[in-house]
């Protein structure tokens, strides 16, 4: 694996460049080495947390930068969604911790449930993933109807972390998270739906 490493690194480096996103990418490759080499994901949750929302942010600001073609930016509102996504990961991560508490207990990781207690780690998803519910699609001016997929998942999501606590049922809960960060992905689209209405008639 080290050994491909040396030899994958410097080739997305050099296909980062091609595309215009060698910074983002230069930055990625830090913020892995931070997590991993230097256990940035261990000794403490917030820091944890914050590697992995920056890495998201540029995962998304990277992929926004491609998409709008060379020569063109980004708009202000995109800047603001991608970093409103990376506050929404930032806050809910820790629902990937609740799944394995006893091996990262083992391996001296301190996660959230582990530092704070079971129960509060659980409070401290559920209320930032209801809130996020609701902002997300009203920081993007979406109708009623693009309410609908983010807070029914988002209140499964509560529900089920307050009442289902088997380990089982958590690793559920997460994958049902990443779907819900999925759909939070594709609410641009949901603002926009009225093109897709006037294609279909």
């Amino acid at each position: 694996m080290r050994r491909l490493l040396l030899i994958a690194i410097p080739s997305v480096l050099l296909v980062s460049y091609a595309l215009e996103v060698w910074q983002e990418t230069a930055l990625l490759v830090a913020l892995t080495w931070m997590y991993n080499d230097l256990a940035g994901g261990d000794e403490n949750f917030i820091t944890r947390n914050l590697i992995i929302a920056f890495a998201f942010g540029l995962y998304n600001y990277g992929a926004l930068r491609i998409a709008c073609g060379r020569g063109s930016t980004p708009t202000v509102e995109g800047y603001r969604w991608t970093a409103l996504i990376s506050v929404v990961i930032f806050s809910t991560m820790q629902v990937q911790d609740l799944k394995d508490q006893s091996g990262d207990r083992i391996r001296g990781r301190l996660t959230i449930p582990l530092a704070l207690g079971d129960l509060i780690a659980r409070w401290t998803i559920v209320v930032p993933v209801i809130l996020w519910s609701i902002v997300c699609p009203f920081f993007l001016g979406v109708d009623l109807w693009g309410y609908v997929l983010p807070v029914g998942f988002g209140l499964l999501i509560a529900t089920r972390i307050l009442l289902l606590r088997q380990e089982n049922a958590d690793k559920l809960t997460w994958e049902i998270w990443a779907g819900w960060l999925i759909i939070l992905y594709m609410l641009p689209l949901a603002k926009n739906h009225e093109v897709f209405l006037e294609l279909g008639r």
